[in-house]
């Protein structure tokens, strides 16, 4: 059995659909379990439509949604027959319904929380997966739609929810098995889950991998494929710099550590289900097949730099503690502070005298900055962002830091942040002169030597 998960960005037209569909069908016999994500663009208009609603400009919100719904209704109409444009017109009509009352309760509250957004959000998987399996059946392929809420039970941590993962195992096996059994292929969305009250919450943007990786580790995949619009895991983000190269092979702790420090293509949180069981990630490109993949195994097969990593949007706050003799104990006072906070952080580090603190530049308030006056003077910059390098022992490696400062000089205001992995090395920038030394970066560990890793 293997799992194969479709994100948004590769599914933008009928096209599209019928390549994923042939992509399926290659990998028939191995008994396919496939995750879906929202289609291009869908989560982020949901997103735009609560926004409106919450300002009340319902006309606009409900407008949005009406071009939202309209969009898979013009893709069944296509690709469905009539009896299974039916089934999918009846649920569509019924999800319209309900986001045209979420947007009118919205509207009259006025207030807009992580909760709301989660609700709103949920439409794009729970639309993408109905319509998919219809799809799949219209071609003769026998599949069945599951619902998370038949099975991915979460906390009510909204925007950011956790599996409640004994529940979780115990009801995949219940409803996964059964279908694969039958011959059929489960269709599941990914990013959403329910709470045990059937409250619809996400697990992170861009989380349909971590969905898609539960899934491979609590029904012992052979393999979890995440097929994507971009060529694998690239020496860097290629939208960013045009001379990338594929990296071709990674360890769990190199792709855990990318995704910690931004890069894109995987959420954070995807490794870590199939760790201890050894189950391979590869990561594929829907539209480019016969080009670059990476396959992410437990071992490290190369020394070196894998990839270079960017961030924006990120806030540093350098604490300068009283009580420097005591650094550790303040940074362990900071970081129980930290994890306090209703968001998550990205690094929390003592340098030297100071303790630094790493986060996303949207969750800092005056509260916040107030609260970490109590360890120390604080020293606040709001537009910055972490690059950093990647590969394995790298940052327990002296030259690489050496290598890292020597590209860091000319940058004014930047952070070294060594030691802070032995698998990194990273800094943080102002966002001005990130993309600076992610070229300099990059053309001293890949461009000289075009290696594939």
């Amino acid at each position: 059995m293997i799992v194969m998960k479709f994100g948004g960005t590769s599914i933008k037209t009928v096209d599209d659909i019928h390549r994923i569909i042939s992509i399926i069908l290659r990998h028939r016999d191995e008994m396919p379990v496939v995750v879906i994500s929202a289609f291009a663009r869908v989560t982020n208009n949901l997103e735009k439509i609560a926004r409106l609603a919450g300002e009340k400009q319902t006309n606009d919100a409900h407008t949005i949604s009406r071009e939202l719904f309209n969009k898979h209704e013009q893709i069944a109409r296509t690709l469905l027959s009539k009896e299974r444009k039916k089934i999918f017109t009846t649920e569509a009509d019924k999800y319209i319904y309900q986001l045209n009352q979420l947007i009118d309760g919205l509207s009259l509250v006025g207030e807009i929380t992580p909760r709301t957004i989660d609700q709103f959000s949920s439409y794009g998987e729970r639309l993408s997966s109905l319509l998919f399996t219809l799809i799949l059946q219209e071609q003769a392929i026998p599949a069945e739609l599951i619902g998370v809420e038949r099975y991915l039970y979460t906390t009510n941590d909204f925007s950011r929810a956790v599996p409640i993962f004994d529940e979780v195992e115990e009801n995949m096996q219940s409803t996964f098995q059964p279908v694969l059994s039958r011959g059929s292929i489960p269709v599941t969305p990914g990013f959403i889950g329910v709470t045990k009250r059937g409250i619809w919450t996400t697990m992170g943007r861009e989380s349909s991998d971590y969905t898609a990786t539960l899934i491979g580790a609590y029904l012992q995949a052979k393999e979890v494929q995440l097929w994507k619009e971009v060529e694998g895991i690239r020496s860097a983000d290629p939208e960013i710099l045009p001379d990338t190269i594929p990296v071709e092979r990674l360890s769990y702790s190199e792709a855990l550590e990318l995704a910690n420090l931004g890069a894109k293509v995987l959420h954070p949180r995807t490794i870590i289900p199939v760790i201890d069981q050894g189950i391979p990630i590869r990561v594929l490109s829907s539209r480019h097949q016969s080009s670059g993949q990476t396959f992410i195994t437990a071992e490290s097969v190369a020394t070196g730099v894998k990839s270079v990593t960017y961030k924006k949007d990120i806030a540093l706050i350098r604490i300068s503690s009283p009580y420097q003799a005591n650094g550790d104990i303040n940074l362990s006072n900071i970081n129980q502070y930290i994890r306090s906070l209703p968001f998550d952080m990205h690094m929390t580090l003592q340098v030297g005298s100071e303790t630094v603190v790493l986060i996303d530049a949207k969750y800092i308030t005056e509260d916040i900055l107030s609260s970490l006056k109590r360890y120390g003077e604080i020293d606040y910059i709001s537009d910055a962002a972490l690059v950093g390098i990647v590969g394995e022992n790298i940052g327990t490696t002296p030259d690489y830091g050496v290598q890292f400062a020597e590209a860091l000089k000319g940058i004014p205001k930047g952070v070294l942040l060594s030691g802070a992995s032995s698998r990194s090395v990273c800094a943080v920038v102002p966002d001005s002169e990130a993309l600076k030394l992610v070229g300099k970066l990059h053309e001293r560990y890949f461009l000289t030597h075009q290696t594939k890793y």
